[in-house]
């Protein structure tokens, strides 16, 4: 959306960019997900990078893309929540964390594992997540080379209430299945 239209285009020529069709399902979930990390805006016709996305898609300095990308991630609650527990640590196997999703934070149970794939595939794009000899660990910062910290990376925290961030999960989470879906974003700085 940057390069091509200078921070804002069509819905059409966007999803002719993206290789669908504006009415495609694929289209709508990716336009869903980059307002979920708060990254564009839309109305019935165009869509406009919001400052977030246009910090993401074309940063100033590496410190405005780490600070830009914690934000997009944390934009989702769950996510947020995720990072906060275990910041400083490791993930418990895939097993044990599809496990707390339901149990403390209410996902479906037939929601659970894509869950967690996409907490793992958002983090490591970002740099929050970096893989060391099969455990993944949960950095405080965020990295944009893949998960390797830089030496001049500096905590990044949004000041949350944690209890209101669950209630935010949970009651998005008891709307119907077809609303709720897991989002991720790329190393290529794309929602997929």
């Amino acid at each position: 959306i940057y390069e091509t239209g200078g921070g804002s285009m069509g819905l059409d020529d966007l999803a002719t960019l993206m290789k669908h069709t504006s009415k495609s399902s694929s289209f709508r979930m990716k336009m869903v997900a980059l307002r979920a990390f708060g990254l564009a805006q839309t109305d019935n016709q165009t869509v406009s990078l919001t400052s977030l996305g246009s910090a993401i898609g074309a940063p100033s300095s590496n410190e405005e893309y780490r600070e830009a990308a914690l934000k997009a991630f944390n934009a989702i609650p769950l996510h947020r929540l995720l990072h906060q527990k275990y910041k400083g640590g490791y993930l418990p196997e895939d097993t044990f964390l599809a496990n707390t999703l339901q149990r403390e934070f209410n996902v479906p149970s037939e929601h659970k594992e894509k869950w967690v794939e996409c907490f793992k595939q958002s983090g490591r794009a970002v740099g929050i997540l970096r893989d060391e000899g099969g455990k993944v660990r949960v950095l405080q910062n965020p990295a944009p080379n893949g998960g390797h910290m830089l030496p001049e990376a500096k905590e990044v925290s949004t000041p949350r209430d944690e209890i209101d961030d669950k209630k935010i999960v949970q009651s998005t989470l008891q709307r119907d299945s077809s609303d709720s879906f897991p989002v991720v974003l790329d190393e290529g700085r794309s929602v997929i």
